[in-house]
């Protein structure tokens, strides 16, 4: 063999892992070699060894598994659980919130109406307002009127009676009667 290929396989083994040859009964499966046949070689023991180490692990990886799955199973369980329960209150919460929303109209509605109820109670007090002050104006004029009127019956009043004054006094009742019935009617109105 060249020398540079035993190099390369030395260095190739230098870079795997040292297996250390151990004698293991075979399984029970096998049978066991006769008594004159060589044993198994060193590295075939260790390989087989580390058959039997990859195994083990490979159930407790088994295992692990199981109880993450497991762990894992458990913490899906709460999840669903929170969920629900976090579902309930958000549904109790929207119920609550509907409800709110359905009383919150009623009183905008309520407050509509009361609104429009004061702005027709304001038009009607300015309606009122304005017939007070048409009344009020009126009040006045009849008032001006009733001075007028007192005011021209006084000097009818008065002519009535510079008339009679101004009629003969003549013995005659007939003229009496009259100028005392004339001032009677001036005198009452």
């Amino acid at each position: 063999m060249p020398v540079a290929d035993e190099d390369a396989r030395r260095q190739n083994r230098a870079m795997l892992p040292r297996l250390h040859a151990v004698k293991l009964e075979p399984p029970y499966d096998f049978e066991r070699p006769a008594e004159g046949e060589r044993e198994q070689p060193a590295p075939f023991n260790a390989a087989l060894e580390l058959v039997r180490a990859a195994s083990e692990a490979l159930e407790r990886m088994r295992a692990h598994c199981r109880e993450v799955e497991a762990f894992a199973q458990q913490e899906i369980e709460y999840h669903r659980s929170q969920l629900a329960t976090a579902d309930n209150v958000i549904r109790e919460l929207d119920e609550k919130t509907t409800r709110q929303e359905d009383t919150i109209r009623q009183l905008q509605s309520q407050l509509n109406e009361e609104f429009e109820a004061r702005e027709k109670t304001q038009l009607l007090l300015e309606d009122l307002r304005g017939v007070y002050e048409r009344a009020k104006e009126q009040m006045r004029q009849t008032e001006g009127r009733a001075a007028a009127a007192e005011a021209w019956l006084s000097r009818l009043h008065s002519e009535i009676a510079s008339a009679f004054s101004e009629l003969p006094s003549a013995g005659s009742d007939s003229f009496a009667g009259l100028r005392d019935q004339a001032r009677t009617a001036v005198s009452r109105g």
